[in-house]
């Protein structure tokens, strides 16, 4: 379903899909920062770099190279030297979007609702 928002870089009205969510100008601005990357770590030894490092010489800004990550645009296999934040926590991690830490409180305090729920049901 199509919503007609501001975007949340610019400000600008735009008709949000599930598929972008910025304005088309802003779209396209990001689309160049992430061919930015992408020509970056084509060589080996830039892969190596870390996140700061990467950011700073392609002139991609870090919130925007986390979004990459999270749509799956950006694969940290290649990258091992790079992190992002825990969205719960905002400790590091490679994987995810929250820690194994976040991951495993979650599963723990589930475990125990449905234990609750199971015992309320009888």
């Amino acid at each position: 379903m199509s919503l007609l928002l501001n975007c949340p870089t610019c400000g600008s009205l735009f008709i949000q899909n599930s598929f972008i969510s910025v304005c088309n100008d802003c779209y396209k601005e990001e689309i160049a920062h992430y061919e930015r990357i992408g020509e970056f770590i084509r060589n080996r030894n830039n892969r190596f770099l870390t996140l700061e490092e990467i950011t700073e010489a392609t002139g991609v800004p870090i919130p925007l190279f986390y979004k990459f990550v999270r749509k799956g645009w950006l694969q940290l296999s290649y990258l091992p030297n790079v992190y992002y934040q825990c969205e719960v926590c905002h400790q590091k991690t490679r994987e995810g979007r929250i820690c194994n830490s976040c991951r495993y409180d979650f599963r723990k305090d589930l475990e125990i609702y449905e234990r609750e729920q199971t015992l309320k049901k009888g």
